[in-house]
């Protein structure tokens, strides 16, 4: 007479397949957080961007001088980051001068920010 015994423990094969399915939820995880931090970084730049565009504007209406009209490109470095801002003033009508600027990251082509207002042209 044989009698059965019961077995307590994990065989190999279910102990590999739990350490797969444990591996792939880390890696899913760890792509997850790599995105978040990517994105923050974006946001941070834009952040920057909008407040540079915003300051290069209120420069400019609170200068005495009359608008230049045309484009004009310069470099700013701001927050530690290297910014080109491109400044474009066109002609709005009623002694009026648009003017807009539109910042980006050095060595990018992306527009991060831009800012408009209008100045009198005297």
């Amino acid at each position: 007479m044989s009698s059965a015994k019961g077995q307590a423990g994990l065989t190999l094969v279910e102990t590999l397949v739990a350490l797969a399915i444990l591996a792939a939820v880390s890696l899913a995880s760890f792509a997850m957080l790599s995105q978040s931090s990517r994105f923050a970084a974006s946001e941070q730049d834009r952040l920057m961007a909008s407040v540079l565009a915003d300051n290069l504007i209120v420069e400019e209406l609170a200068s005495a001088a009359p608008p230049e009209k045309g484009a004009t490109e310069g470099k700013s470095v701001f927050a530690g980051r290297n910014f080109v801002w491109r400044r474009v003033a066109t002609d709005a009508g009623l002694d009026l001068v648009g003017i807009r600027y539109d910042v980006s990251l050095e060595n990018e082509t992306r527009i991060l920010a831009k800012s408009e207002a209008l100045k009198v042209s005297q």
